[in-house]
């Protein structure tokens, strides 16, 4: 008897307790994100941004000239022939960023735009653009579902570094990659390395070597103060061999410096995403203690993270004579270039300056709390 009325009462306090599993429903107390969307934009920032690139793709190849990269043009766009789907309030949620796709629908953009679908895979590395959003997503995360952020980030950031050094073997391996291969520069900007460094003479002994060591010319076409701050069996190193390459006069090819540029801003950022979550006591001030790659780090951060104006103060040109020597005023030159192409090659896919700079600018102040409401996480 008295078992029975223990477990009578049981049940009572058992139906005034709230249920552990999350309600599903739109004013639920639960804390995170209910809806795929939703918790998908606190994992990954640049969700909301990766959607607007896709959507412009496939508008571009609707509506060709007629092309607006800056409006949603939903009545145009739905009523073109070939649009994968007939819902305008779906091409809206697809513009804001506010709805994962259906796999049909992908499949219906790949046929329309091949390769559209990359922007959306967000482990996809095969170009600088695809690089950059990965390397925004690993700055920006503050939460996840499982594991601890400091701890994904400090993975993904490796993971990126060992990307863009494969992104680069076309300049710094001595034997060219092969055609076939994802990573050739060929696949990724449609021109060869050799193109590309058409302005760089080569010299008499570094043609010999070139034959001797794996017969890839573009490597000895790099300067060779560049090139040697590389080593494969430190990926970080590629950081500096980007930052280094500011310097000589060997970026005239327009593709080269887009590359360049995307790549040496996803560079910094992963630098920087290493350093925040190392744990440090005082995180701002670690790059003073990097030595001469910390210099190379502020002029990069001052390049892609600060206002324009800050590359034509003194003090900048200061810390690039201390980096790049008697070429400091060179670096400063191709860093404003490169800067132009950084956000121009954006604005050419729909994500504004101030879209862009909301990603990779500082939010000290910010926690995963707070993601829907900060800049960042809006276009």
């Amino acid at each position: 008897m008295l078992r029975q009325i223990e477990q009578n009462q049981i049940r009572r306090r058992s139906r005034d307790i709230e249920p552990t599993v999350p309600c599903r429903g739109r004013f639920s107390t639960q804390r995170g994100p209910k809806d795929r969307p939703t918790y998908r934009l606190w994992e990954y920032a640049t969700w909301r941004a990766r959607m607007r690139v896709w959507c412009n793709e496939i508008k571009a190849a609707l509506l060709r000239e007629d092309h607006d990269h800056c409006q949603p043009q939903t009545y145009k766009v739905i009523q073109a022939a070939d649009c994968p789907i007939h819902s305008q309030s779906t091409w809206l949620h697809w513009w804001e960023g506010e709805a994962i796709p259906r796999p049909s629908h992908i499949a219906a953009a790949e046929k329309l735009v091949p390769r559209s679908s990359e922007i959306l895979d967000l482990t996809e590395m095969s170009t600088c653009l695809s690089r950059h959003f990965f390397a925004l997503d690993v700055l920006n995360t503050k939460f996840r579902l499982t594991g601890r952020p400091s701890d994904y980030r400090r993975a993904q950031a490796d993971r990126l570094l060992t990307g863009l050094n494969e992104a680069w073997s076309s300049f710094l391996e001595t034997s060219a990659p092969s055609k076939m291969s994802r990573h050739n520069v060929v696949n990724q900007t449609g021109y060869s390395a050799e193109t590309l460094l058409e302005c760089c003479e080569i010299p008499a002994q570094h043609e010999v070597w070139a034959r001797q060591f794996g017969g890839n010319r573009a490597r000895w076409a790099l300067p060779p103060e560049a090139v040697y701050e590389h080593s494969w069996l430190e990926p970080l190193s590629i950081f500096r061999f980007l930052a280094r390459l500011a310097g000589p006069e060997c970026l005239q090819h327009p593709a080269l410096i887009d590359l360049w540029a995307v790549d040496l801003a996803s560079a910094t950022l992963a630098v920087r995403a290493l350093v925040e979550s190392a744990g440090l006591r005082r995180p701002r001030n670690a790059t003073i203690r990097m030595g001469l790659a910390g210099g190379m780090h502020l002029l990069a951060a001052t390049t892609f993270s600060a206002p324009r104006s800050l590359l034509d103060r003194p003090e900048t040109l200061r810390i690039a004579r201390t980096v790049y020597g008697d070429k400091a005023e060179t670096a400063i030159v191709n860093l404003h270039a490169a800067q132009d192409n950084y956000y121009s090659a954006f604005a050419e896919i729909g994500i504004s300056e101030k879209g862009l700079r909301a990603l990779n600018g500082t939010h000290w102040e910010k926690t995963w709390d707070g993601a829907l409401s900060a800049a960042r996480a809006r276009i």
